[in-house]
Parts: structure tokens; sequence; C-alpha cells
């Protein structure tokens, strides 16, 4: 029966975010019934969990701020009797931030570790380390060197 009622309360909760893909669906599918796992009491349904975030949805919000909705509701449950809503919200920010992140590799064209690294050397984020060595300022040209070698041999 609470198999039931948890797969009710993700229901409801995924079907909320319309705009997104069916990969992001299916990850947070995943991320709720991970979360379902490892709360497993029932102080910690899913199901308390849509009914606190459907009293935030308005008409007009995007999926963003729905997913805030959702963060803001998870920390709402947070009380001494279930504490553990705290780490919830803290879990779903973090799956929040991965989605953003993600979003964002995409729109540059970051799809690997090696485009990452060349995208933040370029903005002057990182120093090459050639190895386990930082490179000084002076050295750069033989790091620049050592990852076109390693593009190359990809």
């Amino acid at each position: 029966m609470t198999e039931t009622l948890e797969k009710k309360g993700m229901t409801l909760i995924t079907d909320s975010f319309v705009c997104r893909t069916l990969q992001f669906q299916e990850r947070l599918e995943k991320l709720l019934y991970d979360i379902h796992t490892e709360f497993p009491e029932k102080v910690y349904s899913l199901e308390l969990l849509f009914e606190k975030f459907s009293g935030f949805l308005k008409t007009d919000m995007d999926d963003g701020g729905r997913f805030d909705a959702l963060i803001k509701a998870a920390a709402e449950l947070t009380s001494q009797e279930a504490p553990r809503w705290e780490m919830i919200a803290g879990w779903l920010l973090d799956f929040r931030f991965s989605e953003k992140l993600k979003e964002e590799e995409k729109s540059i064209g970051i799809s690997d570790l090696y485009e990452k690294i060349v995208y933040l050397t370029e903005k002057r984020t990182v120093r090459f380390l050639y190895h386990g060595k930082l490179l000084k300022r002076r050295d750069r040209r033989s790091g620049e060197l050592y990852m076109q070698r390693k593009k190359q041999a990809v």
C-alpha cells in the first residue's frame, strides 16, 4: 500500500514539470526513488512533499520556479519530528545545480572533460596540470602543446 502511495507521490511531482525532456523526467524519477529508498519513514513521504509543493505552485511558473518551489517545500517540512527533510532539500538542490550545469555545458559546447579543461583554460580559471605539477605562466605553451597532442591522440 505505501509503495503505491509513494509511486503516486512520485508521479504527481514529476508530472508537475511539463517543459522538460524525457531524460530530465527519468533523472527526476530516479532521484525521487532514491529519496524514497533512503528515507522510507512515513514522515518523509513523497505525498507529503507533493502536498506542500502544490501549495506553492502558480499557473504561470516555469520549470525553474517549480523546482525552486519543490526545494522550498522540502525545506519547510523540516521539523523536530522530521529533521531529515533538510537533507532531502539538499539532495533536490544538488540535483537542480547539476541540471543547470548540464544545460550550461551543452549551451557552450562542452561534452567531455577535455573540452571542459580547454574552456576553463581559455577563460583563465584554471592552469595546466602536467604530470601532476602546476605549470607556471612561462610554461603555459608546453602545456598547450601537451593538450593538443592529447586531443589528436583521441
